[in-house]
């Protein structure tokens, strides 16, 4: 991986935590074979993956990338933050399910959310009628 504090870094999480061996190669020592490799540092994506790979390859003092327990730790909220939110759109159409469901024996039908944003005493008026 070619500099993993820089853009690498989340693609350098996810393959650390998929179980993959990332060593994080500087991108200096990079740019230097690729000038040594062709004679300019031109850097393209096929001369960039080439020269991080020899890099890799021949220097054994290069730092081997971590699991960041920040980045676990946040990515654990985050996936429970999303089960959150779909737990919640599913008790809302449910709910809005069931309500549609309902008999219209009050007389009128049940007011739903973009009645009461319009007429805010629709709410009012549906919450007595259906308490009586």
């Amino acid at each position: 991986m070619n500099d993993e504090y820089d853009i690498g870094r989340h693609l350098a999480q996810r393959l650390v935590a998929d179980g993959e061996a990332v060593i994080d190669v500087p991108t200096k020592l990079s740019a230097r074979v690729r000038v040594f490799a062709n004679g300019q540092g031109r850097k393209t994506d096929p001369l960039n993956a080439h020269s991080v790979a020899v890099v890799a390859l021949r220097t054994k003092d290069l730092r081997h990338v971590q699991v960041d327990d920040a980045t676990v730790a946040l990515r654990l909220l985050v996936d429970h933050r999303d089960e959150l939110g779909h737990a919640r759109t599913l008790v809302v159409n449910r709910s809005h399910r069931l309500l549609l469901e309902l008999p219209s024996r009050w007389g009128k039908e049940v007011p739903l959310r973009h009645d009461h944003q319009a007429n805010p005493s629709a709410v009012a008026y549906s919450n007595n009628r259906i308490r009586s």
